[in-house]
């Protein structure tokens, strides 16, 4: 078995095991496309259909800055609204926004059909309460 790439490759039985399991989370993807494609493989079918988003205030405390957003959403075959904030840092590695404060740029990003994939797997993982309707 030799490690490749972060991969244990056993090239008898050609069988691939990560080696490094914490890097296959979508927190660690290069893109915001590879990090939606982690979250699906990850947590299954979407359950969190957002339908709109806004973005209201940006906040900075030290290395945290966070956008406040209120989405439109249907959960469970039930329209609600969810008023929540996120970590902006996962858009300033992926391109979307340059600077912390850019909530006009988050709020275009997020009303996009991935944007809305990506904040809804998000409810769906960090705030599995929003699931209960």
């Amino acid at each position: 078995m030799i490690l490749m790439l972060g991969v244990y490759v056993d090239l008898e039985k050609e069988v691939k095991e990560a080696a490094f399991t914490h890097l296959d989370k979508w927190q660690w993807k290069p893109t915001v496309e590879k990090a939606v494609q982690a979250m699906e493989r990850e947590h299954g079918p979407l359950k969190v259909h957002v339908r709109k988003v806004e973005v209201h205030t940006c906040k900075n405390n030290g290395d945290i800055s966070i956008h406040t957003f209120t989405a439109e959403a249907v959960v469970n075959g039930k329209k609600v609204i969810i008023s929540d904030a996120f970590s902006v840092l996962w858009f300033l590695e992926w391109g979307i926004i340059r600077h912390w404060e850019s909530i006009n740029l988050s709020e275009k990003f997020l009303n996009t059909t991935l944007g809305k994939r990506w904040i809804g797997y998000l409810i769906q993982e960090c705030k599995p309460q929003y699931l209960v309707c």
